[in-house]
C-alpha cells in the first residue's frame, strides 16, 4: 500500500496534514502557497481547500486521507504530544475499501497512549 521509510509532501499525506495543521501559521502558509504535487485527482493541491481541511483535522483530531497518494489506499494520521506540544504524528495506511472509517478511534486511542508515555518520560 505505500513505501515504508519513503517521503512525501507535507499536503498529501495523512501525517503530513496533522503535523502541517499544527504547525506555526507562516510555515503553514509557505508550504500552501509553494508548489502542490498531485499525487491523484484526490490529493489537495487547492490552498483554499487545504486551508479548510487543516481546520478540520484540527477539529477533529486526525487526518483521513483517501486516495491521496494512490486510488486504493487509504492513510489516516493523529496527532502526538508531549507536554502539550505535537513533536509527531501517528499514521497508518490501508486498502481503500470503505472500512478505513473504523479505525480512526483505535488510532487516536494508540495516539494518546504515546502521548501520556511521553508526557511520563523523563
Amino acid at each position: 500500500m505505500t513505501h515504508v521509510g519513503g517521503r512525501l509532501p507535507l499536503h498529501a499525506s495523512s501525517s503530513g496534514l496533522v503535523l502541517l495543521a499544527h504547525a506555526p501559521a507562516e510555515f503553514r502558509e509557505r508550504v500552501i502557497s509553494g508548489p502542490l504535487l498531485a499525487f491523484t485527482s484526490q490529493t489537495i493541491v487547492d490552498g483554499r481547500r487545504l486551508r479548510a481541511e487543516l481546520a478540520e483535522i484540527r477539529r477533529r483530531g486526525f487526518a483521513f486521507c483517501q486516495g491521496h497518494i494512490r486510488p486504493e489506499a487509504t492513510g489516516l494520521a493523529v496527532e502526538v504530544r508531549r507536554n502539550g506540544e505535537i513533536v509527531a504524528a501517528l499514521g497508518l495506511v490501508v486498502p481503500n475499501d470503505g472500512t478505513a472509517w473504523a479505525l480512526h478511534r483505535p488510532l487516536q486511542l494508540a495516539g494518546l497512549a504515546l502521548t501520556r508515555a511521553l508526557s511520563r518520560a523523563v
